[in-house]
């Protein structure tokens, strides 16, 4: 909401010319210290958040559907193919 309210009187032609305007006040929300005490997302993420990370797969999440099937009395299984990549 805190960014909504800056960004409402500005009127956006592209994604990126919002993410241009969005980029600089994230960056001070995040950096905005807690109402209720002396912290603030950045430094909760840079010293809790960012060592549990764990680097990224090599290779793409690839979402499958999986089905139970029945084969049918000519021995024939019908089969789909539920790859699909996002």
């Amino acid at each position: 909401m805190w960014i909504l309210t800056h960004l409402r009187e500005i009127e956006f032609f592209s994604i990126e010319e919002l993410n241009r305007q969005i980029a600089p006040l994230l960056v001070e929300l995040n950096s905005k210290p807690f109402l209720k005490w002396e912290d603030s997302h950045r430094n909760l993420f840079e010293t809790e958040e960012r060592p549990a990370l764990c680097p990224l797969p090599p290779h793409p999440y690839v979402f499958r559907e999986w089905k139970k099937a029945k084969v049918r009395i000519d021995y024939h299984v019908e089969v789909h193919n539920a790859f699909h990549r996002y």
